[in-house]
């Protein structure tokens, strides 16, 4: 249930910060796209938050501002695709955020790699399907979750 909750955050703060950006970058630019932006930005550490409450993590205030300077620190990958960007971004904060204590960071930095490779693969041969990059970047949610962490770190040895 706190991966479908997590899930649902993810979704909305993406598509609002999507959608605020393809509003404010078009020709025609409205004044909205500056508040579209802000909730979606807005929701993030939200979401984080979410993440880090729901799975029970013993430190989620920590967990939080980690996953958030994770998340800044991916956001450069915006320049070269604003969804790559944003869907690693995602991946990096939620594999900090959530409570896993079996998983350690080489294999939630390798499911956070295979995130990226997949969203580049999408983004080359079906760039419509790489919008699902929410779906992606939870991926490591459900991945990382409590009995699945012991078989990711059986592969990162």
């Amino acid at each position: 249930m706190a991966v479908f909750a997590t899930m649902i955050g993810v979704v909305i703060s993406y598509s609002a910060i999507l959608v605020g950006l393809n509003e404010g970058l078009a020709d025609d630019a409205s004044q909205s796209a500056g508040s579209i932006l802000g909730v979606g930005l807005g929701l993030v550490p939200l979401v984080f938050g979410l993440a880090a409450l729901t799975t029970g993590h013993p430190n989620a205030l920590l967990a939080v501002a980690k996953s958030m300077a994770l998340w800044l620190l991916a956001t450069p990958l915006l320049i070269i695709d604003i969804i790559l960007g944003l869907t690693a971004a995602f991946a990096l904060g939620l594999t900090s955020s959530l409570h896993h204590p079996n998983a350690r960071w080489s294999s939630r930095l390798g499911i956070v790699a295979i995130v990226i490779v997949l969203t580049v693969v999408l983004l080359m041969v079906a760039p419509a399907a790489a919008l699902f990059g929410p779906l992606i970047a939870t991926g490591p949610a459900i991945a990382l979750s409590d009995d699945r962490a012991v078989l990711f770190d059986r592969f990162s040895r």
